[in-house]
């Protein structure tokens, strides 16, 4: 990534643009570990996002933005899956500018918004039919925050922080 940000080549940035879209849709389809490319800038940029998602770093600003969010201190394995997807799937549909990247991440996020109802505002409710995971036993502690429930505005609002 440094490299790309070194060229002064419109060729070379659009090749490691395009590397950096497929190493997010393979690690969005085939898992972290799993992904693989022959391809050297491809192989590369996988190795930087694996290294990323699985560092102390970025599992640390996880922790800090799942406790500002919810006001809970107890990050659990589940929730921690579930905002990674969140991360992976919000990188693909970045990478790759299509919507079909992000058609989990409304359910996902309506079953987040089920289990903590006064996490996005007192209106906020699930917009999907599907059944969301059975909620883990912890509650959102601290006092409610009228934030409008809109997905723009929350993704906004993860963006500022």
């Amino acid at each position: 990534m440094l490299r790309r940000f070194d060229s002064c080549d419109p060729d070379a940035d659009l090749r490691h643009d395009g590397a950096t879209a497929l190493a997010w849709a393979q690690v969005n389809a085939t898992g972290l570990h799993d992904a693989k490319s022959e391809q050297p800038l491809v192989a590369l940029m996988l190795d930087l996002i694996r290294a990323d998602l699985t560092g102390d770093s970025r599992h640390n600003i996880v922790q800090r933005d799942f406790s500002a969010l919810t006001g809970r201190a107890d990050l659990s394995a589940f929730d921690r899956v579930t905002w990674m997807s969140l991360l992976i799937a919000g990188k693909v549909a970045v990478w790759n500018k299509h919507d079909e990247a992000l058609s989990g991440m409304d359910h996902a996020a309506a079953c987040i918004v089920s289990t903590m109802p006064g996490l996005l505002g007192a209106e906020a409710k699930p917009q999907s039919d599907a059944p969301c995971p059975a909620p883990l036993p912890s509650a959102v502690s601290g006092e409610e925050v009228a934030l409008d429930p809109n997905l723009t505005a929350v993704a906004s609002r993860m963006n500022a922080m």
